[in-house]
């Protein structure tokens, strides 16, 4: 997957860019809820075309709550994937900051 194609998916999974954590060869991009809190996050890198299959997997993907690129797609492929995403999120809080910070 090139790192293009990485940013639209989770574009279309509903994250947004964040222009002040993205870096010359990094473009961040997050989920937040109705409260602010950081739900999911992605650091893509663009250095690398396509992405790693470990960066992507286990950088990227799994610790999101997707399983492969197969379970990405299906998410892509489903009516409302932002609804399709939110289901399969870990359950527990925020990824990485509570309370929004």
């Amino acid at each position: 997957m090139s790192p293009e194609e990485a940013i639209t998916a989770f574009k279309t999974l509903g994250c947004r860019p964040v222009p002040r954590h993205s870096r010359k060869n990094y473009v961040w991009l997050e989920l937040d809820d109705e409260g602010g809190r950081q739900i999911a996050i992605f650091n893509v890198p663009t250095s690398k075309n396509p992405i790693r299959k470990g960066t992507l997997l286990n950088g990227l993907l799994r610790p999101n709550g997707i399983r492969d690129e197969n379970h990405l797609r299906e998410l892509l492929n489903d009516p409302d994937p932002p609804a399709a995403f939110w289901r399969a999120l870990p359950k527990g809080g925020p990824r990485y900051r509570p309370g929004g910070q």
